[in-house]
């Protein structure tokens, strides 16, 4: 296995929720549109959020079906280590308990790095 950085670590900040799973909370996604990867499969090796107002939390979801975990942050943010393998359509969605009314200044911000493994077929055509 030969993982290659993916480029930049990206920013998504939260906003009001067009998803259709979190209706006048705010969502975070980041998938395909979000994360702009251009493989076919690749993994998060690390997360980190901020800006977090105090008594906010977030659901986590794989693809709207899966549980993958939650957040209830004291300091005003989380951060994951670990790997969570992705294909090109796959999505995560943190739903958040805060108000679409809530001031943008304190929209979480959700920062993803990226890495990909240059051997996997799918991700040699993509390249």
């Amino acid at each position: 296995m030969s993982m290659i950085d993916l480029g930049p670590s990206l920013a998504m900040t939260a906003a009001p929720d067009t998803t259709g799973l979190n209706t006048g909370f705010l969502t975070t996604q980041a998938g395909p549109s979000q994360l702009l990867a251009k493989v076919g499969q690749y993994e998060i090796w690390h997360m980190v959020l901020t800006n977090v107002p105090a008594g906010a939390s977030a659901r986590i979801f794989y693809n709207a079906q899966r549980p993958f975990g939650f957040t209830a942050p004291q300091l005003g943010g989380s951060e994951w280590w670990g790997r969570l393998p992705m294909r090109q359509s796959d999505t995560l969605y943190f739903l958040w308990n805060l108000a679409s009314s809530t001031p943008a200044a304190s929209f979480p911000i959700l920062t993803a790095y990226m890495q990909y493994d240059d051997q996997i077929a799918a991700n040699r055509v993509a390249q």
